[in-house]
């Protein structure tokens, strides 16, 4: 009966149930829409009147499966087999009748072989086998029949998108978003408007669905639409005479319709026409009045306006950036831009100079203090633009995540307000594999963020302060060689792998072999890559034909020489921002250009990567990061000789002689692991200023697998302590270490721990900003450092020249210690456990969704 009812059941369950936008129900219903993004956007676009059906469908289910529409094909299929009788041969039938040397069985068949050619049998009895190259007669031992029948079905379920089901929410969200851009093309209220309205139109209720999007005006405006009345026309109802907007009153007491504005102004309105849907209210009114806290309303607002504008504006910006990327397909919208740069300019300058818009909390990524901008009467009498510089810092790293999967991460960073934010993620096994070691996939995201940084703003840039990255990553970027090429092992000079572990060469401002700078890597660029025109389609098919993949050439070369363009014999088809898939070189209309590698195998620049194209970024952006270059560097080198030292010294070493080399080593290990707790224990106890209980961090085990290579197998952090534990033994026993057989190592490792632990002094004292006199001093503790471990055998990796260059560029860029990646890296192990935690299919949107997910959670957080 409820089935059947014209109400519904949906109707009879809530019936008695608060479904007013600001109810239980509804409260409940906004919490679980945070964690599903696509049902809250279809819920934003509803109409007032549907927003009540869909929370009165949600509270009877609590769950958003009825939001999804399928259809569902059946197929039953039937297979039938009947068997009457068997076809045999006549000696079969000679056999089955008592065999052919019985005449009686003879003549029997014989009988019953006329009986199946007889006229009216024939046709269904017999049968000639052309296997057998013989005639064969139906034998029917009985006239019940067998029969077998198989039966299956086949259920084909697609969920609906494209063409919406009627009735369903994506059928009723398609008709709001018509009726909202009909509303405003034709100056109406959204309620007035019904789907036949929209359908004697030429371009229909899907047509004007479609313009949803790009219609800034028909989004959902604050105080709800008004269809949630009693007056308001039902879907598929007559057409109503449309409702002109009020006009205004004399002066003197405010009408009904513009009480209700007034009060939407300030805060007391219901949102989504909660007072007009005869539900109760369930919330008391405070204290301070029935309009609650007014200022807190009027902030929301203004938040809401600022966003349509901030929106606005992007959008125009991006219409401005594809315009002079395309000139001739924006022609047409080239009154409209200059039209909106006019319009927006009044704006601004109508509630910029307004006290109340500065001191709005107005919370971002990039927010900007009204006392933190400077002033701008200086820049307007002098006829300058006022802009609000947004400094960031760029970080870039690859993620180890599973046993088997890793991924690259591109971050952003407010210098200001130390606010993260990622850009994009790739995963590893989805890298081109043509051979151009995933540039192919890295290099259109860069060139997204290029253009991104490179659009224009009227009142905001972003500006680049900082890049951050470790040398792999660094190189990975900016398309440079790795410290394993012969020629070009450094990134930032000339030395070649012969000279890169000289020591006592460099000194703070000078360098033996040429420092390769922007100037050096324009003009490198200029001699490296090649611009070429193709004119027509016949030249396209000429260069196509003679391009092959090939991995010792990093993508796509030319297999011979083309010598009506200039080309040779192993150039590369480089992406660019023209062609960013090399494999679209056929596909792309003519006349188009493209850019050819010509460095060869030995060349220094192996890609032109857009990241160097932003300006302001240089090969001076980078910031040489203190915590791969130093600690996971030389220190770590250092640690790890020293505690191998230590271990054959005869302090650790057992006096039993009979005992082999890995016992020995396991004995020795024991007592060292525990004068190492001890050591910690002693640290933790005489911590007076709590610098060690707050930036402290412990290895949580010591293992000989840790010592085994040239560096030790720890985190950066935790090289801290045990370069203080280190020196401290080396202290303690250089009695007996300095009477034995290598006593002069054990004095070279003493000394250089000691100027270790004087550099890292130094550093942590500094502030940003240090002049060259404290770049010295970190000079000087390094470069006696790096001597002495020379000298005690300690083996000198490549860092080792990197930290030259670190301290070098440390008079620009500031104290190392400052744009360390310590907070980014921590950042990279939450990602990794989210990327853990989503399927490998749809990776990147789960990731993604959960990581909006997580902000939110912080947001709230920080709202509490």
């Amino acid at each position: 009966m409820i089935q059947t009812s014209e109400l519904g059941p949906v109707h009879w369950a809530t019936q008695k149930t608060n479904l007013g936008a600001r109810g239980p129900a509804s409260q409940a219903m906004q919490r679980a829409l945070k964690h599903r993004p696509d049902v809250k956007e279809l819920y934003q676009v509803l109409l007032d009147s549907e927003k009540t059906a869909f929370r009165a469908a949600w509270t009877c289910s609590r769950d958003f499966a009825f939001t999804s529409s399928k259809r569902t094909t059946s197929n039953v299929f039937r297979k039938r087999k009947e068997d009457v009788g068997v076809f045999k041969t006549q000696l079969q039938l000679e056999a089955i009748l008592g065999g052919s040397h019985q005449p009686e069985a003879v003549m029997q068949a014989k009988n019953y072989m006329s009986m199946c050619l007889r006229n009216d049998l024939k046709e269904y009895c017999y049968m000639f086998n052309d296997w057998l190259k013989a005639p064969t007669y139906l034998w029917v031992e009985s006239l019940v029949s067998s029969m077998s029948e198989t039966t299956w079905k086949n259920e084909v379920t697609v969920e609906v998108q494209d063409e919406p089901i009627v009735g369903s929410w994506a059928y009723k969200a398609q008709f709001c978003k018509a009726a909202r851009c009909y509303a405003v093309e034709k100056g109406l209220y959204a309620k007035d408007v019904t789907r036949e309205m929209i359908e004697a139109t030429d371009l229909g209720v899907r047509g004007y669905a479609e313009l949803y999007a790009s219609t800034p005006a028909a989004l959902p405006q604050p105080g709800g639409d008004g269809s949630a009345s009693k007056t308001a026309p039902k879907p598929g109802g007559p057409i109503p005479t449309p409702s002109p907007a009020p006009a205004p009153k004399a002066k003197g007491k405010p009408g009904k319709t513009e009480k209700a504005t007034l009060e939407a102004m300030v805060g007391q309105g219901k949102v989504e026409g909660n007072d007009e849907t005869g539900q109760p209210e369930t919330k008391k009114p405070r204290k301070g009045g029935a309009g609650g806290n007014v200022t807190s309303k009027k902030e929301r607002e203004l938040k809401e306006f600022l966003a349509l504008e901030a929106q606005s504006d992007n959008c125009m910006t991006a219409i401005a950036a594809d315009m002079s990327a395309n000139p001739a397909a924006w022609s047409w919208a080239k009154d409209f831009v200059q039209q909106y740069k006019s319009l927006r300019t009044e704006i601004v300058q109508l509630y910029a100079d307004t006290e109340f818009f500065k001191e709005a909390k107005i919370g971002g990524a990039f927010t900007v203090d009204a006392e933190q901008e400077p002033e701008d009467a200086g820049y307007r009498e002098a006829g300058l633009p006022k802009e609000r510089i947004i400094p960031v810092a760029v970080y870039f790293d690859g993620v180890q995540y599973t046993k088997n999967e890793n991924f690259l991460g591109f971050y952003v960073t407010n210098l200001r307000t130390k606010r993260q934010q990622l850009v994009w993620l790739l995963r590893l096994s989805e890298l081109c594999s043509c051979g151009c070691r995933g540039w192919c996939s890295v290099f259109p995201l860069l060139d997204h963020f290029r253009r991104d940084m490179c659009a224009p703003h009227k009142d905001l840039r972003s500006c680049i302060i900082d890049y951050k990255a470790d040398w792999p990553a660094y190189i990975e970027l900016c398309g440079f060689r790795t410290w394993s090429h012969n020629k070009h092992p450094c990134p930032l000079c000339t030395v070649n792998q012969t000279n890169m572990r000289a020591l006592g060469t460099m000194t703070l401002h000078s360098c033996p072999h040429s420092l390769f700078d922007q100037t050096a890597y324009e003009e490198l660029l200029a001699a490296t890559f090649r611009e070429i025109f193709v004119p027509d389609e016949d030249t396209k098919l000429r260069i196509n034909a003679q391009l092959r993949y090939r991995r010792p050439g990093r993508g796509r070369c030319l297999k011979q020489n083309i010598p009506l363009l200039g080309l040779r014999k192993g150039w590369r088809l480089e992406p660019s921002s023209s062609l960013p898939d090399v494999d679209d070189f056929a596909k792309q209309r003519c006349p188009f250009s493209c850019v050819f590698y010509t460095g060869g195998k030995d060349g220094r620049v192996l890609h032109l990567s857009p990241f160097l194209q932003i300006p302001g970024v240089t090969m001076n952006t980078w910031c040489v990061d203190v915590l791969h270059t130093w600690h996971y560097g030389p220190m770590s080198t250092f640690i790890a000789h020293s505690l191998r030292h230590l271990l054959r010294s005869p302090v650790y070493r057992p006096s039993a002689s009979d005992l082999d080399k890995e016992e020995a080593d396991k004995l020795a290990l024991l007592t060292l692991r525990a004068e190492l707790w001890s050591y910690y224990k002693r640290r933790r106890e005489n911590d007076e200023d709590g610098m060690w209980r707050k930036k402290g961090t412990e290895v949580w085990n010591l293992s000989l697998t840790m010592l085994a290579g040239k560096y030790l197998k720890a985190k950066a952090a935790e090289t801290h302590g045990l370069l203080g534990f280190v020196v401290d033994r080396l202290e303690k026993h250089a009695h007996v270490l300095l009477s034995a057989e290598h006593a002069n190592t054990c004095d070279f490792l003493l000394r250089a721990g000691r100027a270790a632990m004087d550099f890292d002094a130094v550093m942590a004292n500094g502030p940003r900003a240090i002049d060259e006199r404290f770049c010295g001093m970190l000079f000087d503790h390094y470069n006696r450092f790096i001597c002495l471990c020379e000298r005690a055998g300690v083996a000198l990796l490549p860092k080792c020249h990197m930290m030259y260059h670190m301290i070098q560029r440390a008079v620009q860029k500031g104290n190392p210690r400052m744009y360390s990646t310590y907070i980014d890296e921590s950042l990279n192990g939450l990602i990794a456990q989210i990327c853990r935690s989503v399927h490998r299919r749809g990776w990147a949107l789960e990731v993604y969704r959960k990581l909006a997910m997580m902000e939110c959670f912080q947001q709230e957080a920080n709202d509490r």
